[in-house]
């Protein structure tokens, strides 16, 4: 989407956001806004569908009459073929626009939205999608007191947040085009802003997520496994340390945001499991970073990459996570490349963080790149941003390899051996600024010249003061 209507549907999205503002904090609104445009992408995806089933019998599939014989035939063959294609189906009167531009006059729109998002929920019953459906739109309590002290009000705050989102046309038609995802970056980029100091946990800044997708494809004209895909998900909520959902997988690409240095258990018993037991130690409860890193090469492919953003502390930190990361270098030899990125990029946190990049099968297994790339990027407002040149420069000095003065280096195994394993960038990559030598007669002349002139406004001061008949605050000059 161009810069232009982007704009336009930030615009319209945060005056949906401070139609509910008043209401709730940023964490409860998020769940109302992003579930009802879901709603919205939903009822416009069935109907773009049902328009072409029926575009034969020059029928629009929002006109359809389901009270009469034909109507209902009409709409029993479009259910089948959504749900067979789609993995869901809306009757024609629970469309999103059908509701929306009813809502003003409609006494009983809550009761109506609560109807249609269990029936939305309900027709992938018996489907491949039934799993992927459940308890979809549980996060909406319509019903909310939060939203309206009476259920009037209640009806008149949400018929206002659909008639906003009922403007924006989600060009569901044109491919190329991603309203939907537009709508959803930027609101959870928004949100993010205003959670606090967890956010950059569930939200990875747009330009950080090009590079690790790049990263991770570089080379690569298809891969076969992903973990954190895009498509054909298999999502399981559980804890990815204590509670693994898919060790059996290996993954050709992994890309990954982790907490930063969360708790966890440390329980002795992970060094019986594969994923823990060859390096010997665990990671601090404190500093869960190396376990999620340690889980994560247990699921890599021998030939894949894999992509992981941290905090700095993994490059240094002693103890168990040095012993973890010498590993990794020394025995292993999976490290390929460390990034260093700005600080304040991730919302929540003015922290930098990096990038590790492992690989199992590495192409330069005689060393490894770091790139220094703090300092490259454009400030907005509170926030850092990585500019597409800045994306630009760390992907191409990451595919060349190159040492560049104050930006990257290629350090020998031998190098960062002789470095203890530490991996801190300032040790790799030198960003020392020299300063200007200073000229200590010139500055000695210009002392004296600031003197001599403060020495005659002093004198003329005192000459004023006599005249006046009032004393000189500076004494009498000539003692």
């Amino acid at each position: 989407m161009s810069d232009d209507p982007k704009k336009q549907l930030q615009t319209q999205l945060w005056n949906i956001a401070n139609e509910l503002r008043g209401n709730m904090d940023a964490g409860q609104f998020r769940d109302y806004i992003l579930g009802f445009i879901f709603y919205k992408y939903l009822s416009e995806k069935v109907e773009l569908y049902a328009n072409d089933l029926l575009e034969a019998d020059g029928v629009k599939y929002s006109e359809i009459n389901e009270t009469t014989d034909k109507g209902a035939k009409m709409v029993s063959a479009v259910k089948q073929a959504a749900i067979d294609t789609l993995g869901y189906f809306l009757k024609p009167g629970e469309l999103f626009h059908q509701i929306a531009i009813n809502s003003p006059t409609s006494n009983n729109l809550i009761e109506e939205l609560e109807r249609i998002l269990n029936n939305i929920e309900h027709s992938t019953m018996g489907a491949d999608s039934e799993d992927d459906f459940d308890k979809l739109f549980s996060e909406i309590d319509i019903n909310a007191a939060k939203l309206g002290r009476t259920v009037a009000d209640r009806n008149k705050l949400i018929s206002k947040v659909l008639l906003h989102l009922d403007k924006i046309d989600f060009k569901l038609e044109d491919a190329k085009v991603d309203v939907l995802g537009d709508a959803y970056e930027y609101l959870i980029g928004q949100f993010a802003a205003g959670a606090g100091k967890k956010a950059g946990e569930f939200y990875t800044p747009q330009e950080v997520s090009e590079v690790l997708a790049s990263i991770v494809t570089d080379g690569k004209k298809r891969l076969k496994s992903v973990y954190d895909p895009f498509d054909r998900f298999d999502i399981k909520q559980e804890d990815t340390l204590e509670h693994p959902q898919h060790l059996e997988h290996r993954f050709e690409a992994i890309v990954a945001n982790p907490p930063f240095s969360a708790n966890w258990s440390a329980d002795p018993h992970h060094l019986q499991e594969d994923r823990f037991s060859q390096y010997g130690k665990l990671a601090p409860k404190s500093k869960a970073d190396y376990a999620f890193i340690q889980h994560m090469i247990y699921q890599l492919d021998d030939n894949g990459t894999m992509a992981v953003v941290m905090p700095h502390g993994v490059l240094f930190r002693g103890a168990a996570e040095g012993h973890i990361r010498e590993f990794l270098i020394r025995e292993k030899n999976y490290l390929d490349a460390v990034i260093g990125l700005p600080a304040n990029l991730f919302y929540g946190t003015s922290i930098p963080a990096c990038i590790l990049v492992f690989k199992k099968c590495r192409e330069h297994p005689n060393d490894v790149l770091f790139i220094d790339a703090s300092k490259h990027f454009e400030k907005v407002s509170n926030q850092n941003h990585l500019r597409p040149e800045d994306i630009e420069k760390i992907i191409q000095t990451y595919q060349s390899r190159q040492n560049e003065d104050k930006y990257s280096h290629v350090a020998k195994l031998e190098e960062i051996k002789e470095n203890d394993y530490n991996l801190n960038i300032p040790r790799y990559v030198d960003t020392f600024e020299e300063e200007e030598s200073i000229n200590l007669a010139e500055v000695t002349a210009e002392i004296q010249k600031i003197t001599s002139q403060e020495s005659e406004i002093d004198t003329k001061i005192a000459k004023f003061t006599k005249e006046l008949g009032i004393d000189s605050p500076f004494g009498d000059l000539n003692d």
